[in-house]
């Protein structure tokens, strides 16, 4: 055996192949009966007109690491142990995590069209449960936007570490660390001098922290600290958040200065406590609500960054 032929281009006469010091290892294994980068899915990578990508699941073996999990075929993978897949049309990071994560648990979220249901669980790990969703619960307590729908554009902090999708209208983007040994921040608004002044401009600050007063601090004391909402809105309710990569608690408040606004805060550290993370949204619309899905369903501190 020279190679294992993988793909080809029919139309140019282009052909790839695995070689075969990486093939043989690899054909060794599966004659042997064991799985390499398998979860029990045919999946394909695909990425969509705006921007959204993931792994489209054609069909899911029965008894596998997938099924176990709850994967259906039609169901996009968009994201796996906080990391979206599919960005470059591949299923290069797909495997790569597989391959790093071997037969542990991995977070992954999937993409439900038929029930338009966002669900997060773990291969070899909890069963897929849908995740909260403000748009869904909320939605009819604010206004549709006067512009409708947004799109979507990925933004970081200076450092390139704090990942977030906001609405490419929110393009007043701020950066910069509060403090650059301990503290990321990052803020984006369509104003953010609006955002920090009033009530009816919606937007978003994202900050993880490994100072002490935060890591030592129970989700509810940072929830605490957070006084923007307290003294100009409803509170409405205090509940755990657990996306399967962070865990904490969030508060949400309605009728933010006697109008429709609200705000979504989250106070969440990762399983291993290397740092933790302060979310706020402040909604104004039906827009902001899915806006604010989008937000909490992407946010990511990568420390490699």
């Amino acid at each position: 055996m020279v190679a294992v032929n993988y793909a080809g281009l029919r139309d140019t006469g282009q052909f790839f192949a695995i070689g075969q010091d990486t093939a043989v290892g690899v054909v060794e294994r599966l004659i042997a009966g064991e799985p390499v980068d398998w979860i029990g899915i045919n999946g394909e990578a695909i990425v969509f007109d705006d921007g959204t990508s993931g792994i489209w699941v054609a069909a899911v073996e029965s008894g596998s690491p997938a099924s176990a999990t709850g994967i259906q075929a039609g169901d996009i993978i968009t994201r796996m142990e906080g990391l979206v897949v599919g960005t470059d049309g591949t299923m290069r990071d797909y495997c790569d995590i597989l391959r790093t994560r071997a037969n542990n648990a991995v977070a992954i979220e999937v993409l439900r069209f038929e029930t338009e249901e966002v669900l997060t669980g773990e291969i070899n790990g909890a069963p897929l449960t849908q995740s909260f969703s403000f748009a869904q619960e909320l939605g009819t307590e604010t206004p549709d936007a006067p512009g409708g729908a947004y799109d979507y554009v990925t933004i970081t902090d200076d450092t390139g570490q704090l990942i977030v999708d906001v609405p490419a209208q929110w393009s007043d983007v701020d950066g910069r660390p509060i403090d650059v040994d301990t503290t990321l921040d990052v803020r984006a608004a369509s104003s953010l001098q609006d955002y920090a002044d009033f009530y009816d401009t919606p937007g978003v600050q994202f900050t993880a922290s490994v100072a002490p007063e935060f890591l030592n601090a129970t989700p509810g004391a940072l929830l605490d600290s957070v006084t923007t909402w307290s003294g100009g809105c409803t509170f409405i309710e205090r509940a755990p958040f657990d996306d399967g990569i962070y865990f904490g608690e969030f508060d949400f408040f309605q009728n933010c200065g006697g109008g429709n606004a609200s705000a979504v805060v989250v106070a969440v550290q990762p399983a291993d406590g290397a740092y933790a993370v302060l979310l706020a949204v402040q909604v104004v619309s039906d827009a902001d609500l899915e806006a604010a899905d989008r937000i909490l369903r992407s946010f990511f501190v990568d420390l490699g960054g």
